[in-house]
């Protein structure tokens, strides 16, 4: 079907659709924006009275507010760094690329986002670590494994998006204390 625009040019069918559905793109990026934003502030507002509480109001939301800064931890990270974060979560285990990809998966990790099947993706971010951060090894099977290499300073880490930061602490501090206070 051929159609006029207000210039008298001829569009398609499949013109039209593409311009409709790119200007809704444009209005979900600018929706999803504003909505990281304000999530922001939540999150800033959050963690300012959770801090701002006594330690017996904290032991109330303890658990709620570790979920939600697990949430934002695991949705601003990338391949790479969940990879690293898990790896570097467990040094002495040996895992297999389908065993990362599946815990990964378990933990809501998002592949949706890369081109190629999450296990390859897996493997070809596994490659690129540098032999001084992961280990590699052949298990009885014939199968590569890796683990991490690194000393185990490194695991109170948090690696959100490319820049390593120190949230735990940050973050997490009001928790440590009352965990250490439970313990005899």
């Amino acid at each position: 079907m051929l159609t006029l625009d207000s210039e008298g040019k001829s569009v398609t069918e499949y013109t039209e659709i593409f311009t409709k559905h790119l200007e809704r793109y444009k209005e979900l990026q600018e929706r999803e924006r504003r909505i990281q934003t304000e999530k922001e502030g939540v999150m800033e507002m959050l963690k300012a009275s959770f801090t701002m509480m006594t330690d017996d109001e904290r032991q109330n939301f303890l658990a709620a507010m570790q979920t939600v800064l697990e949430q934002a931890v695991k949705q601003e990270m990338g391949l790479t760094d969940a990879i690293r974060n898990l790896l570097a979560s467990n040094p002495k285990e040996w895992f297999g690329p389908t065993t990362i990809r599946d815990k990964l998966q378990e933990s809501g990790f998002d592949f949706s986002g890369y081109q190629s099947n999450p296990l390859a993706s897996v493997h070809t971010v596994l490659k690129r670590f540098k032999r001084t951060e992961v280990k590699s090894r052949k298990n009885a099977a014939g199968m590569q494994e890796y683990r991490w290499a690194k000393r185990p300073a490194i695991i109170g880490k948090a690696y959100i998006g490319r820049v390593t930061l120190a949230p735990v602490p940050t973050m997490h501090w009001p928790l440590g204390d009352l965990e250490k206070k439970k313990e005899p």
